[in-house]
């Protein structure tokens, strides 16, 4: 049960602080400020997303195998123009 207590201890500690570094202040304006960053990030990461299969083929979540008989799972981005 000690070992269980520590893995308890080690999570907590690093979880607490993440919740208290997302948590608004009080002079932020709460969650209706957040809101707006987030979204934007969001958009903007849908946006160049969008521009990048304009442009590429992409694979995503490709298993390749290693040397040592691992596979690792990758994504693969090629360019459409096979000209350049």
């Amino acid at each position: 049960m000690k070992t269980v207590g520590r893995l308890f201890l080690i999570a907590t500690a690093a979880i607490v602080p993440a919740f208290w570094a997302c948590s608004p202040t009080p002079g932020q304006g709460g969650a209706e400020a957040e809101a707006t960053p987030s979204a934007q990030a969001a958009t903007q990461g849908e946006d160049l997303w969008e521009a990048l299969l304009e442009v590429a083929i992409v694979e995503e979540m490709v298993m390749m195998p290693m040397r040592d008989g691992v596979h690792l799972a990758t994504h693969i981005y090629r360019p459409k123009d096979s000209g350049s």
